[in-house]
């Protein structure tokens, strides 16, 4: 390791805590110095809202991904260059042709932790194709029978039942992405064939996966399977039990 990447990923360092009065965040000095700053930034954000549930889970979140010394393997991985040292193996950006600097890698690997600590405050609920479509179709029926009432109505006001009428009938014209946001799958990665058991397992590694593709350019099912273990404290997840998880 050169003396620009030691720097940057932080070793050899002390460990670095946030400067809030009840739970302290303690950064290893494995912890890349990129990552670390952004974490203790992301920390000191939302310390002050820890009485919100949504919050209170990414704090939950973050402390998990910079402190337990599993992740030390992720960002290992995520720094891993060939035998030469001219390019990463798991490179940061979306074109095949394009080698980032190591200032862009350690940016990728900031987003990463960034993605996955706020996506654990969303609802990130798996939601059927058919769930969707009952969902689509009842609200159509609704928006008839609002039509209708609004027609029925329409002498006691004019202008106030015609712009009913008009609702009705955007309503029935409601989209499938419109629905999916109204059920809380606005990523199309929580959209699944049918429900199974695990659902909060699944949708995490759903979104971790479509996470890793998006920035590296690969589904890194073994980095998952880490990243899982550690946010979700598990011990079971495997490589091959991310892409089962992901198949469907």
């Amino acid at each position: 390791m050169t003396a620009e990447q030691r720097s940057a990923s932080g070793e050899p360092g002390e460990c670095v805590s946030s400067p809030t009065s009840s739970n302290m965040l303690q950064i290893p000095s494995w912890v890349p110095a990129a990552v670390a700053r952004s974490a203790l930034s992301m920390w000191n954000d939302m310390a002050d809202f820890d009485q919100d549930s949504a919050m209170k889970l990414r704090l939950v979140t973050l402390q998990r991904l910079i402190e337990d010394k599993r992740m030390q393997k992720v960002w290992r991985e995520l720094q891993r260059m060939s035998r030469d040292k001219s390019r990463f193996i798991n490179p940061a950006g979306q074109s095949k042709n394009y080698q980032p600097t190591l200032e862009d890698q350690f940016h990728g690997m900031v987003i990463l932790l960034n993605n996955i600590v706020v996506q654990q405050g969303h609802g990130n609920n798996l939601i059927t194709k058919k769930e969707i479509e009952d969902k689509r179709q009842a609200l159509r029926m609704r928006a008839k029978d609002l039509e209708s009432f609004a027609r029925s109505h329409f002498q006691f006001s004019p202008v106030i039942f015609a712009k009913i009428g008009e609702c009705a009938k955007s309503l029935e014209l409601i989209s499938e992405e419109d629905v999916q946001w109204g059920l809380g799958a606005s990523n199309p990665a929580l959209i699944v064939e049918r429900q199974r058991s695990d659902m909060a397992l699944r949708s995490f590694v759903k979104l971790t996966v479509q996470n890793c593709q998006t920035i590296f350019g690969k589904p890194m099912y073994s980095t998952v399977a880490n990243v899982t273990n550690v946010v979700l404290t598990r011990q079971d997840i495997d490589a091959s039990r991310v892409r089962a998880l992901v198949r469907d």
